[in-house]
C-alpha cells in the first residue's frame, strides 16, 4: 500500500489473487525481507530490520522505500504504522507496505488505510526452487538469452 497523494480520486484496489502455494509465497516474502535487510551496510541506506517488520529508507526509487514482512502484534500496531510512516515523512521519501496474506494484524490494510495508504496492486510472485532444477534438453535448446556489454553510459 503507498500513501494517496490526494490528487487521485479513490482508487479501488484489484481482487486479491489467489494464494496457490504458500510455501513457496512464504520462501519468496522471505527473500524479499532478506534482501532488505542485506543493504543495512550500503552508503545512504537506512535499514530497520525489526522482528515485526523490515523496512528501508534509501536514496533511489520509491520501491526501495518499503515495509515488507509485516508480523505487527495488534496492541502496537498503530504505533508502528505511525513511526515508519512519521519517518518516511521526515525524510521526505514516499514508501510502501508489501502486504501479503501472511502479515498480521488481520486488519493491517484497513489500518494502512486509515493513514492515507491506498491499495495500488496485487503483486503475483514467482519461485522456482533452483536445487530441484531438472529442466529437459528440449527445454534448454528452446531457450534463447542476449546479453549487452556497456561501454559507456550518457
Amino acid at each position: 500500500m503507498t500513501r494517496a497523494d490526494g490528487g487521485i480520486g479513490k482508487v479501488q484496489c484489484p481482487p486479491v489473487i489467489p494464494v496457490i502455494h504458500a510455501e513457496s509465497l512464504a520462501a519468496v516474502e522471505a527473500e524479499q525481507a532478506r534482501y532488505l535487510a542485506a543493504h543495512v551496510t550500503v552508503p545512504g541506506y537506512e535499514v530497520h530490520a525489526d522482528a515485526d517488520v523490515i523496512w528501508a529508507i534509501q536514496p533511489g526509487g520509491v520501491w526501495g522505500n518499503c515495509a515488507v514482512r509485516l508480523r505487527l502484534a495488534a496492541a502496537t500496531a498503530n504505533q508502528r504504522l505511525d513511526r515508519i510512516a512519521d519517518r518516511y515523512c521526515d525524510t521526505e521519501r514516499g514508501g510502501g507496505f508489501w502486504v501479503s496474506p501472511f502479515a498480521t494484524p488481520p486488519d493491517l490494510p484497513a489500518r494502512l488505510r486509515r493513514r492515507g495508504f491506498r491499495c495500488r496492486k496485487h503483486f503475483p510472485a514467482m519461485h522456482r526452487e533452483l536445487a530441484a532444477l531438472d529442466a529437459s534438453e528440449a527445454e534448454i535448446r528452446g531457450s534463447r538469452f542476449k546479453s549487452w556489454r556497456i561501454t559507456r553510459c550518457s
